[in-house]
C-alpha cells in the first residue's frame, strides 16, 4: 500500500503530464505591439526581464526580416527551453514568451481577439496614449490565469469569474488547477 505522501506524489506527476500533454501554457510574458515594433501592452508572468521597446523592436525585426525572405510569417522562435510565439491580427502582433514545449498558440489567439474586441475601433484614431490598454492587463490574466508580476489568482477569484461567466469552466479548471498545486508546492 502506497503512503499518503506516496499517493500525492504520483497524483501530482499525474497532474503535470496531463498539463503538458493538455497543452496548459507556461507564459512567462506577453506582448501586444504594432508591426512597426511599437509596444502597446507588455505584461511579466514569469522569468523574461527586459527593456519593452527592445524586445519589441527586436521581434518585429526578425518577423520582417522572415517575411522579406520568404514572404511567410514567422510563428515562433525557439530559444533554448523558450520560444517567442506569434500570431497577428490586423497591424497588431500579439506575441508571448513561453516554455519550448508548452502549446500557448490558442491563448494567445483569445487574447487577441479580446483586445481586438475592446480596441478595434479606438485604434483607429489612436493617438499613442498606452494608458487606455491598461485595464486589459486584467483581461490577459484571467485568460492565463495568473496575475502579471507573478501574483496567484486565488481560488474565489476564480469561481467568482466562472459565475459571472468571464471564464469557462474549462479555464477556471485549468486556473484551479495550477492554483492548487502552486500551493501544495508551496509557491
Amino acid at each position: 500500500m502506497k503512503s499518503s505522501f506516496q499517493k500525492t506524489y504520483i497524483d501530482m506527476e499525474f497532474i503535470k503530464n496531463y498539463r503538458n500533454r493538455a497543452g496548459i501554457k507556461m507564459i512567462h510574458n506577453v506582448y501586444i505591439m504594432r508591426k512597426s515594433g511599437e509596444c502597446l501592452i507588455s505584461r511579466k508572468y514569469g522569468s523574461l526581464e527586459a527593456d519593452d521597446d527592445l524586445v519589441t523592436g527586436f521581434l518585429s525585426a526578425i518577423l520582417n526580416f522572415g517575411e522579406q525572405i520568404d514572404g511567410e510569417r514567422v510563428e515562433s522562435i525557439v530559444m533554448g527551453n523558450k520560444k517567442f510565439v506569434y500570431t497577428s491580427i490586423d497591424d497588431l502582433i500579439f506575441i508571448a514568451y513561453a516554455d519550448k514545449d508548452d502549446l500557448v498558440k490558442e491563448s494567445l489567439e483569445h487574447i487577441g481577439q479580446r483586445f481586438m474586441e475592446k480596441y478595434g475601433e479606438a485604434l483607429r484614431d489612436w493617438r499613442g496614449d498606452k494608458s487606455m490598454f491598461e485595464d486589459f492587463m486584467n483581461v490577459m490574466d484571467t485568460i492565463l490565469g495568473e496575475k502579471g508580476g507573478g501574483e496567484d489568482l486565488k481560488a474565489d477569484d476564480v469561481i467568482e469569474k466562472l459565475k459571472k461567466g468571464v471564464i469557462s469552466a474549462t479555464e477556471a479548471s485549468q486556473q484551479l488547477v495550477d492554483f492548487f498545486l502552486k500551493k501544495v508546492k508551496g509557491k
